[in-house]
């Protein structure tokens, strides 16, 4: 991160401070979920705002914001995986771990 701000090259910069993000993140797998999911929901965010596309998929299924990368598979053209979503989403349902007014409204996002 410190050769690109010495070089003054701020989009490789945003994408490491991504690519950090997400790796900080993945640490807290095991000791706690919440954070983990909050830091790669900021990782997702970072990576968007780099047009990464791909990273930024990853790291939405990590965080399990399931209608943000329903939304971005729509932007991307890759809506023909969004029905794989809706099954993550009925199986935390049936859980309890996605509540119905967040199904619901992707729902009626996507008029399913």
């Amino acid at each position: 991160i410190q050769c690109f701000t010495f070089a003054g090259d701020s989009l490789m910069l945003q994408k490491s401070q991504a690519q950090q993000e997400a790796a900080e993140a993945s640490k807290l797998r095991s000791t706690n979920r919440q954070q983990m999911r909050d830091g790669f929901l900021r990782a997702a965010e970072s990576f968007l705002n780099c047009h990464m596309y791909d990273e930024a998929e990853i790291c939405l299924n990590n965080s399990r914001e399931w209608i943000l990368l329903a939304k971005l598979y729509e932007k991307t053209g890759k809506v023909n995986i969004i029905p794989n979503i809706i099954i993550c989403i009925i199986s935390q349902l049936v859980t309890g771990e996605f509540s119905l007014s967040s199904f619901l409204l992707l729902k009626f996002e996507f008029e399913l």
